[in-house]
Formats: structure tokens, C-alpha cells, sequence
């Protein structure tokens, strides 16, 4: 009987301990699921942040270089207005001292631009129909050697 109750006893701590091993096991494993649940956290929070902050920086480069823009067109356009401005002048003293007769006489006017032909003549070697023929020269169409009228006539 003694014998019988050392065995239960020993069985009894071994389960209780067995017990306890699994209980700090399953409480260990479930803090290190909540560690690195916060981790994660943390760290996405880090990089959101890190993100918002990426895109106001390019945001804020790009308000930099269109407002850098804008201010070189300005002053080009004011640079342009000016060197304008000094030409006008310049031609004005250049009239006052040639005189004004010689304006009168002869207008300075900008040279014009060559008039650009709608069609352009056809090249050599390529067939162009006849009503493009009749409309690129505004009359009948032009007699062309085709390839037909070089051969000779037929012999029968």
C-alpha cells in the first residue's frame, strides 16, 4: 500500500510538473507572438511615417523645381522685353541719324518666307496617278514616259 501511494504521488508530480512545463511553454510562446506583434507594428508605423515623409519631400522638390521653372521663364521673358526694348531703340537713333527721307522711301519690312508648296513634284521612278498629275500642275496631265511607251510596237 505505501508502495502504491509513492507511485501515485510520483505520478502525480510528474503530471503536475509536466503541467507546469507546458503552461510556461504555451505563456512564453504566446509573449513572443506579442512581441512581434508589436514589433510589426512599430515597424509599420515606422515606415508609414518614413513614407509620408519620402513623398512630402519629393512633393516639396517638385513645388522647388516648377516654381525654379517658372522664375527662369520670367526672367527670360523680362531679359527678351528688355534686348526688345534696346533693339527698338538702337533702330529709332539709327533713323534719326540717317533720316527720316530714307525711310519714307524705302519701308524696311521683314523678308518673307518662300511659299511652301502644298505637293511636292514627284520623284523620278515613282508612278503618280493622273489626277494627282492634273492637280499638281493645275491643267491636263503631263506627258511622262512610262515604261509601256518605251517598248517598241508589236509585230504581228
Amino acid at each position: 500500500k505505501i508502495f502504491q501511494e509513492q507511485v501515485l504521488n510520483l505520478r502525480k508530480s510528474k503530471y503536475e510538473s509536466l503541467k507546469a512545463d507546458r503552461e510556461k511553454m504555451s505563456a512564453s510562446i504566446i509573449q513572443t507572438r506579442r512581441e512581434e506583434r508589436e514589433a510589426n507594428r512599430k515597424l509599420i508605423f515606422f515606415l508609414r511615417c518614413e513614407e509620408e515623409r519620402q513623398r512630402r519631400l519629393h512633393e516639396e522638390e517638385e513645388a522647388r523645381k516648377r516654381e525654379e521653372m517658372e522664375r527662369r521663364k520670367k526672367e527670360e521673358a523680362e531679359r527678351k522685353a528688355k534686348l526688345d526694348e534696346i533693339e527698338e531703340k538702337e533702330r529709332k537713333r539709327r533713323e534719326e541719324i540717317l533720316g527720316r527721307s530714307t525711310r519714307s522711301t524705302t519701308p524696311i519690312a521683314p523678308p518673307k518666307p518662300p511659299p511652301v508648296e502644298a505637293t511636292q513634284p514627284p520623284v523620278a521612278g515613282k508612278f503618280v496617278p493622273s489626277f494627282k498629275r492634273m492637280e499638281a500642275s493645275g491643267g491636263p496631265p503631263l506627258e511622262t514616259a512610262d515604261r509601256w511607251s518605251r517598248l517598241p510596237p508589236p509585230v504581228n
